[in-house]
């Protein structure tokens, strides 16, 4: 996973070029804040700008401030957009299913002929063949049942994380 969840490849649409305000040490490269109180903004002497939200913007935020986004006006189009991005919202789980986790123990290729295993079955029952006839062994079938469930657990689990508004 990346080690800041904003970052300068996440489209803003309509939010694109939002003014924000942003806080930060004096000096051409210092790192951005959206808050004044961010604890990696170590100095007395802040100065505060308005900047358009924007891929360069991102890519000068703390990694704090990168994984939340600009905060003010929480209650405004652009505050709401940046809740359901930032935190544990959306780019958290897009992340997390977008790398191989390595506790999934199964690949691609298997999960595919598990559902072709499955599907071919359920247009066999359509067309009334006798299950008896079948030359596919019982613990294919099994396995990719226990498999289809496994999958189908992880989508279910993957939604009910998504924030709820």
């Amino acid at each position: 996973m990346r080690d800041r969840m904003l970052t300068a490849d996440v489209p803003f649409g309509p939010f694109e070029g939002t003014k924000i305000t942003v806080h930060s040490a004096k000096g051409k490269n210092a790192r951005l804040h959206v808050r004044r109180e961010c604890g990696q903004l170590r100095t007395p002497h802040v100065a505060t700008i308005e900047v358009p939200l924007n891929g360069d913007t991102v890519d000068r935020f703390c990694s704090g401030c990168a994984d939340w986004g600009p905060t003010s006006r929480p209650t405004s189009g652009l505050g709401i957009f940046m809740r359901a991005l930032g935190g544990s919202g959306l780019l958290h789980q897009l992340q997390a299913y977008a790398e191989p986790d390595e506790d999934v123990h199964w690949t691609q290729d298997e999960a595919q002929a598990a559902a072709e295993l499955l599907q071919s079955e359920r247009g066999a029952a359509d067309e009334g063949e006798d299950e008896e006839d079948d030359d596919r062994p019982w613990e294919a079938r099994r396995e990719a049942q226990e498999l289809q469930e496994q999958v189908l657990s992880r989508w279910r689990h993957a939604v009910s994380m998504l924030p709820q508004n």
